[in-house]
């Protein structure tokens, strides 16, 4: 998760303002503990959906592969995705989504 380090800044400066959620599809969630554990906590909601890439939800879900990333406002409405949600855009679209 190479946005994973910009992920962690957005949430410290913007603390409460929004939520970021993370979704693993591994297929042992003992993995993904031990992962949080050692490497990074990821100080966010996570839940682990253990599945296969083959799943024709997932498929459309992430339709580029993974990590795939959705903006979701206070609404649970979509109101960004994709190259939005890239690494060096990402601040800037919070901003604007925020505003």
């Amino acid at each position: 998760m190479a946005k994973r380090p910009k992920l962690e800044a957005i949430k410290e400066k913007f603390g409460d303002k929004i939520e970021i959620l993370s979704v693993s599809l591994d297929r042992n969630a003992a993995i993904v503990e031990k992962f949080r554990k050692e490497r990074s906590p990821m100080p966010w909601k996570h839940v682990l959906k253990e599945q296969k890439m083959r799943d024709p939800f997932i498929k459309a879900l992430v339709p580029g592969g993974l990590p795939y990333g959705y903006l979701v406002d206070g609404k649970g409405e979509i109101v960004a995705f994709g190259s939005e949600l890239d690494a060096e855009l990402l601040e800037a679209t919070v901003n604007r989504i925020l505003k």
